[in-house]
């Protein structure tokens, strides 16, 4: 007897729904603690359900922190210049420390901060890093070549000096809250030192 077969959407559905469901769980007890079983219970499916879509625990993380990426680079829009992009990956930070609760950063920071002694986790980390840094990079030099920036140092080096900055503002906000690390004053430094670098202290990134 043939099964009927599964549409494109409904697969889609589903993994939306397992990804929703992890999300909570991982949000309500923290990463570690979260089980694949917690997962199915959440999301009311079977663990046959859940291996149709995803291999276990790590995949649907890996799966959530890629649609988080791509939420912090969709600045990369074509109607958007380069001075709007980055103004626009800025705001995308902002907006994820002023709803952190509804964010899986803190989900990210949890898993991430076992790297120093986790390999495998390390290197997760170490393309994360790489991808990111390879998105701002093509932003400045985009840029230059329109003629918009006029970099004093290396793209490379704003560009990590620009991640390491943002992911600092984020995990110090997490930790000790936007009010004791003077929030809005440290968003105006960055956008200066910004425009400093870029040569373009007249306009604002």
């Amino acid at each position: 007897m043939n099964m009927p077969k599964v549409s494109d959407q409904h697969k889609e559905q589903r993994a939306k729904l397992i990804l929703l469901a992890a999300e909570n769980v991982f949000k309500r007890k923290g990463y570690e603690l979260t089980t694949v079983q917690d997962i199915l219970d959440e999301a009311k499916i079977s663990k046959g359900g859940f291996y149709l879509y995803f291999n276990g625990k790590d995949d649907v993380f890996a799966e959530l922190e890629k649609q988080f990426e791509l939420y912090l680079f969709s600045s990369k829009k074509e109607h958007l210049n380069p001075i709007e992009q980055l103004e626009a990956l800025i705001q995308g930070v902002i907006h994820v420390i002023n709803d952190l609760e509804k964010t899986i950063y803190p989900i990210l920071f949890e898993y991430y901060l076992e790297s120093y002694r986790n390999a495998e986790r390390k290197e997760s980390l170490e393309r994360r890093y790489e991808r990111s840094l390879a998105e701002i990079v093509s932003i400045l030099e985009r840029g230059m070549e329109q003629g918009l920036f006029k970099p004093r140092i290396s793209t490379t080096s704003i560009a990590r000096m620009l991640m390491t900055y943002l992911d600092g503002l984020v995990c110090d906000s997490m930790q000790l809250g936007k009010e004791k690390i003077h929030f809005e004053e440290q968003v105006l430094v960055i956008k200066q030192i910004m425009n400093d670098l870029l040569g373009k202290a007249d306009q604002r990134c």
